[in-house]
């Protein structure tokens, strides 16, 4: 009987959090866990590849909309690290705010 009660307890508590956040940003919770999902899916898959590793990427997502910012030392590295995040399920869009490492 009382973990019953505390389930309801949790269960209420979890969904008054959840309706608070979508208030608050306007937003649901299920539309930030997918825009986590998508940024830490890129992250996991510039820090996995070999060409890019070393480079330091902020991945910025709202609505499954991309946005790249951080030093890239050529076209082709920015037009690669455009390339993974096209191929994330869930990315809508990606935008480039890359700029280039001069010498």
């Amino acid at each position: 009987m009382k973990k019953a009660i505390y389930a309801t307890l949790l269960l209420g508590l979890t969904l008054t959090l959840f309706y608070a956040c979508a208030s608050t940003t306007g937003r649901t919770a299920g539309e930030l866990v997918d825009d986590t999902t998508i940024a830490n899916t890129i992250r996991a898959k510039i820090v996995g590849d070999k060409e890019l590793s070393f480079l330091k990427i902020n991945t910025d997502v709202f609505n499954g909309k991309v946005t790249l910012l951080g030093v890239v030392p050529s076209k082709q590295a920015e037009e690669h690290l455009i390339s993974i995040a096209q191929g994330v399920k869930g990315v809508k869009s990606v935008t480039s705010r890359l700029t280039f490492q001069t010498k």
